[in-house]
């Protein structure tokens, strides 16, 4: 009798050359989807900060015009102090323009300096400024501000950053002060320990977060010259002429070849704005809220101009692309390769 063998159906294993594909495929899948991951990541961060950028940027705005509305009111009533009329060559309107610059730098400093000693420095020379935050930031006696000439950028926006938050939590003509809770969630609401002066003092306060977990902070950026371009709000705005403006100053009155040239001087020391003589573009140093980004690197330094000893004035772009990622209240173009 024969013997038949079944033979079964079988197949033998996998090949070492099939083994590699598999995991050769796998491993690119699975790059592809960590990847994917990472971007779906960072647009939702970034997108999660964009908006409350803008909740802050709107709040900010919304708080500027009520006190410009005063500045309108102080010259409406003839409130417009003698020193700002003297310094304006007795020209209303542009002691209208000063006397609302200087408001705004009060209401809403950029460091510690600008909301402790630069009133001091004011109020020697005879203006009627006061800091609205002594109280609240609480130097120790006989302790001043550090001088923003020794700090860095990063040092500067840290202090902006408390700064913002202490400006935007105040009520201000009847308008209750913004709620951060309420409007931009917990999450959004952090605390940093700043040092205060050169002797080692140091507080903690309250900041805005962005989606990284760093402070958001305020800086003051040049709108109208070369040094920047704009997408939205505030646009680089025009008189009847065509001539581009600042907004607070539509009819160009700081530019005015008639101003005195010492009194002229004097504002850009004072205030600390520089200004571009006619018929250049205005620089408006609108106030800009800020998030350095996913690298959590400013991209932008410090530039100075005429103004007291020991003051630095707004910011640039540092040219070294660290800006690249940096998150704006507002879409601002400066020199951004993603913009």
């Amino acid at each position: 009798m024969l013997c038949r063998r079944n033979h079964s159906d079988r197949r033998g294993g996998f090949t070492l050359i099939e083994l590699l594909t598999v995991v050769a495929l796998i491993a690119v899948l699975g790059a592809i989807a960590v990847g994917t991951y990472f971007r779906v990541r960072n647009a939702m961060e970034e997108s999660a900060t964009e908006v409350v950028l803008a909740k802050l940027q709107s709040q900010y705005e919304s708080q500027v015009r009520a006190v410009m509305d005063n500045v309108s009111d102080d010259r409406k009533n003839g409130r417009i102090p003698a020193v700002v009329l003297s310094l304006a060559d007795s020209d209303h309107v542009r002691a209208s323009v000063i006397w609302g610059k200087i408001r705004l730098k009060q209401e809403f400093p950029q460091n510690f300096w600008e909301a402790v000693t630069w009133p001091a420095l004011m109020q020697s020379a005879g203006y009627p400024v006061e800091s609205r935050y002594a109280a609240e930031l609480k130097f120790p006696p006989a302790t001043t501000p550090r001088d923003p000439a020794t700090m860095s950028p990063a040092e500067q926006f840290l202090e902006s950053a408390a700064m913002l938050y202490l400006s935007l939590t105040r009520s201000r003509r009847g308008q209750t002060g913004f709620n951060p809770t309420e409007h931009i969630g917990a999450n959004a609401v952090g605390k940093v320990v700043i040092p205060m002066t050169t002797t080692g003092v140091q507080r903690e306060f309250n900041v805005f977060l962005d989606a990284w977990g760093q402070p958001i902070g305020y800086i003051r950026w040049p709108f109208g010259g070369a040094a920047s371009d704009l997408n939205l709000p505030p646009q680089l705005q025009t008189n009847a002429r065509g001539e581009p403006i600042d907004p607070q100053d539509p009819e160009r009155t700081l530019q005015s070849p008639t101003w005195d040239p010492g009194r002229r001087s004097e504002f850009m020391n004072r205030v600390g704005h520089p200004l571009n003589p006619y018929p250049a573009p205005p620089l408006n140093l609108s106030g800009v809220i800020m998030s350095a980004g996913r690298d959590k690197e400013l991209g932008v330094r410090l530039m100075t101009g005429p103004a007291p000893a020991g003051y630095l004035g707004y910011f640039q772009n540092d040219g070294t692309g660290a800006e690249d990622d940096n998150v704006y209240g507002y879409r601002v173009k400066v020199g951004r390769s993603n913009q």
